[in-house]
């Protein structure tokens, strides 16, 4: 729905190689609701995010319950399990696009908002939605 706030890649705003339009212009188009910055940890820092802190981030709300992926979603259970560190200790991640946008949507989770109802009869308004976001 066009009230959905949409998380973006820090890249968005460059143009693509083959159109040379910016990603953010075709979300626009879309009709997305796009957030005024692209996804980040805090307000203040842009620009390319660090991997472990969404990694260690998503890893804790599996454990939790607070994060789950339902069995058939096959492509980012490949992803998720393709994930491994090389000798170093450094994330290796490849061909990761769906656990990329997973870690934009949760590193703007702040932003995260529930559908709400129409005023009732007597001019309150509630989420439509009773899941809380945390």
């Amino acid at each position: 729905g066009d009230w959905i706030p949409v998380a973006w890649p820090h890249d968005g705003l460059k143009r693509g190689p083959a159109d040379g339009v910016p990603l953010s212009d075709h979300y626009i188009r879309q009709g997305l609701n796009m957030l005024s910055m692209s996804a980040r940890y805090k307000n203040d820092t842009g620009g390319g995010q660090g991997a472990e802190p969404v990694i260690l981030d998503m890893t804790e709300r599996m454990r939790s319950g607070r994060f789950r992926v339902f069995s058939t979603c096959t492509q980012s259970l490949g992803e998720l399990r393709s994930y491994h560190r090389d000798q170093k200790g450094k994330i290796v991640a490849v061909r990761d696009d769906l656990m990329k946008a997973i870690q934009y949507g949760m590193m703007m989770l702040r932003y995260a908002a529930p559908k709400m109802a129409p005023l009732d009869l007597r001019g309150v308004q509630r989420p439509i939605l009773t899941a809380g976001w945390n």
